[in-house]
């Protein structure tokens, strides 16, 4: 029997790697979890790119990560992603702020949404899925975006 590693776990890595890579580049830490992981993939900690002072902020990042295509109902504005029940539920105990990365490989494009928020509002039991809109204009990886909003989610999220 021959060992395999498929297209998708090829995928799956090459996603990780872009996500990682993009946010080095910004000037912030990002740290992979390794193979023992339930739903988030990394950790992002915030640092001052200017001063390089490390901000003592995490955020927890799930990486998505598909081939080529169209998300669904995309436009130049908007598009959606449905995330699993499951997810969600795990996202909604998490102690820090939880983004959800997507990222294309056919154009290298990445999109986040803080999908803390989308949790802290949920009650009670949850759907089998729940679509989640994201505006591409708000969350194309825009990193300074990301550092106000991630600082202030992770401050609040330990009160």
């Amino acid at each position: 029997m021959t060992k395999t590693v498929s297209d998708n776990q090829l995928l799956g890595e090459l996603g990780e790697t872009a996500v990682k890579k993009i946010v080095l580049e910004t000037g912030f830490i990002y740290e992979q979890r390794g193979r023992l992981e339930a739903g988030v993939d990394g950790l992002i900690e915030l640092r001052d790119p200017k001063s390089g002072a490390a901000l003592g902020k995490l955020l927890g990042v799930q990486v998505k990560a598909t081939a080529e295509g169209k998300y669904i109902r995309e436009s130049d504005k908007s598009f959606e992603y449905t995330l699993k029940s499951k997810d969600l539920g795990y996202w909604r105990k998490y102690n820090i702020p939880v983004i959800i990365v997507l990222w294309r490989q056919s154009d290298g494009s990445a999109y986040w949404q803080d999908v803390s928020s989308a949790c802290a509002g949920m009650n009670g039991a949850l759907s089998s899925t729940r679509p989640t809109m994201f505006s591409i204009q708000a969350v194309r990886i825009d990193w300074q975006q990301l550092l106000s909003t991630g600082a202030h989610r992770a401050s609040t999220s330990r009160r």
